[in-house]
């Protein structure tokens, strides 16, 4: 197809060529007047070309399918843009048009079109070499359309890659581009081989001055199950990403301790770094810090687990591992007895995301809940079972080895699967398929009145400050509000001040009395954000969402709003019943109480 349409465009008059390397510069969609009215300020594209933009040229460009039209105009076929792109930049109207194209870049464009726009702005800047203008906009695309974003670089980079051009890209421009496309492939664990060399064979020959090319390339390494240069080239980098990455080395070294102190030194760091205290780490190796943690199984280094979790919620930013969050915060409830997988909310949700898939099986294996989830999803273990593949064939070596082992453990058959086991059946990665020991539901129940080893006995401490939470019903709904109460002389709680959920939201470690309890309750604080005119500022708003009277079953600290003094009330969950009633010579049959689109109806 490409070819057949290079040879339409190679057919036609040197004119209507300029005119189409003119819209692969422009590249968004746009009208025909438009086009004309920017070519004629250019000053210096050919006036005998720019005479040829008429319907006739347009009809004739859409019918040999080198454009494509739409509400917003017509745009160069995206199959040849880039070839054709390439040409237009050795065109002595090539910057004089990219400029106009710049300076005429709205702050805002409708939904449809602002990707194609941005893009533009990214091809121009890539083509001029302008290092600041390229990096802006593939963070920009990297932000806010994280999934289109290696659509994006391979369209108009790798589709028809030319290697010596890119060798002749500014070596900034070169990192950002093979990073940014790299660590997109994680999501699905796709082919990356190429420019995974380039990457290698750019920044990978020597150690950089630059510490996050430093940083990236070992992240690569260690996903491949490559330690090479990781222990010289970390060594005296007291930064939290240098840090980071020596604990997660560690971590798959299987020297757990040494992992522990390492990550704690790089959350350190990344608070002075940042100046926050409510920080940590996100992401992949985020995870990594989380194993780490529960791979102790000390008290403390949960709640530290926990609490970290709870901050990663609360990040704006949602990537492959946002739900994968919530599911670990069960599951380790759970593996407690604090939580019955009945009350879960999260931990049988699936989301196709390659290391989000290996985690979530590991830890319902830990649990004994695996079956569990293949009873409600088929196909579950066949997805885990593909990215194995994937993860063998493209050079992910930890997921492969890792993947390949539990699903043996879990008796899947798939013969490459099985082969790939083999090969790894002596591999070191492969302890972490026993990091948690298994425990049954009946052990999870004798864990709950333990308490996992190192957890404070009860009456140990004599609390002085406590959370409960005042209710009201309004249409079916539970509305809850936090209050704080203080233990007076008399030995009685006082009534309780409320406590706003902004705090609640932002501060939680501030709160250090809170149970496990009212922890998953805060976990279920929403922020929604409200713009105010224009667009400059947005008001924020904070609510319990629904799911919150879930985490609140059972709890022994809920009042009827008005009376906290008085004797708790105790939630518990119901399923809806069948009434039959007999009406003349008919029956009735209804549902009680009556299915609305509530998730949750509270009577």
């Amino acid at each position: 197809m490409k070819n057949k349409l290079l040879d339409t465009y190679n057919a036609l008059a040197n004119g209507e060529q300029l005119i189409l390397q003119a819209l692969s510069v422009v590249y968004a969609p746009i009208g025909q007047t438009e086009l004309q009215a920017l070519l004629k300020k250019t000053a210096t594209f050919p006036k005998s070309a720019e005479a040829l933009i008429t319907k006739t040229l347009k009809e004739k460009l859409h019918k040999a399918k080198l454009v494509v039209i739409s509400t917003w105009g017509m745009q160069i076929n995206p199959d040849i843009s880039e070839l054709i792109m390439r040409q237009a930049a050795r065109q002595p109207w090539f910057n004089p048009l990219a400029a106009l194209l710049v300076a005429e870049h709205k702050s805002y464009y409708s939904s449809q079109i602002l990707l194609p726009n941005i893009v533009k702005l990214l091809r121009i800047f890539l083509y001029q070499g302008n290092e600041t203008g390229v990096i802006s906009n593939l963070n920009r695309i990297h932000s806010y359309w994280p999934r289109d974003s290696n659509e994006t670089i391979n369209t108009i980079i790798f589709k028809d890659f030319d290697a010596e051009w890119f060798a002749t890209l500014t070596d900034p421009i070169k990192f950002h581009v093979l990073e940014y496309f790299i660590e997109g492939s994680l999501w699905y664990l796709s082919d990356v081989t190429l420019q995974y060399q380039l990457f290698e064979q750019f920044f990978g020959v020597k150690k950089s001055a630059n510490p996050e090319i430093v940083h990236a390339v070992i992240t690569q390494r260690l996903l491949r199950g490559n330690f090479a240069d990781a222990e010289t080239w970390l060594a005296e980098d007291s930064s939290s990403d240098g840090l980071r990455l020596l604990a997660t080395l560690r971590f798959l070294q299987n020297r757990n301790d040494e992992a522990l102190l390492l990550f704690n030194a790089a959350l350190k760091s990344l608070k002075k770094e940042t100046g926050k205290r409510n920080v940590t780490f996100a992401g992949l190796f985020g995870y990594f810090y989380s194993l780490t943690l529960l791979r102790t199984r000390n008290f403390n280094n949960l709640n530290l687990l926990k609490q970290n979790s709870l901050i990663i919620s609360k990040q704006e930013t949602q990537d492959s591992f946002s739900l994968l969050n919530y599911i670990l915060r069960d599951a380790v409830d759970i593996y407690q007895g604090k939580l019955s997988t009945e009350h879960s909310g999260y931990l049988f949700k699936i989301n196709d995301f390659a290391y989000e898939r290996l985690f979530q099986a590991l830890l319902l294996y830990w649990i004994s809940e695996i079956e569990s989830v293949t009873a409600k999803n088929k196909v579950f273990l066949e997805g885990l079972a593909k990215f194995c593949v994937h993860a063998h064939q493209f050079g992910f070596v930890w997921y492969a080895n890792v993947s390949a082992i539990l699903l043996q453990r879990l008796e899947y058959k798939n013969e490459a699967c099985e082969k790939i086991a083999q090969q790894y059946k002596d591999s070191p990665f492969n302890d972490i398929i026993d990091l948690l020991p298994q425990v049954s539901k009946w052990q999870r129940a004798l864990d709950a009145l333990t308490q996992l080893k190192d957890g404070p006995s009860a009456g140990q401490t004599h609390q002085e400050t406590r959370m409960i939470w005042s209710i009201n019903l309004h249409d079916n709904q539970a509305l809850m509000e936090p209050r704080e109460q203080k233990l007076g002389k008399t030995g009685r709680w006082t009534k309780g001040r409320p406590v706003s959920l902004k705090r609640l939201y932002h501060n939680l470690a501030d709160f250090d009395y809170l149970s496990e309890q009212d922890r998953r309750i805060c976990a279920q604080i929403k922020m929604e954000k409200e713009s105010a005119y224009y667009g400059y500022s947005s008001r924020e708003f904070y609510e319990l969402s629904q799911e919150a009277i879930w985490a609140a079953v059972g709890h022994p600290g809920i009042y009827w709003t008005g009376q906290e003094g008085l004797t708790p009330i105790e939630i518990t969950v119901a399923e809806p019943q069948l009434l039959v009633k007999e009406q003349q010579k008919n029956l009735h049959i209804s549902l009680i109480p009556t299915i609305t689109k509530q998730k949750i109806i509270a009577q």
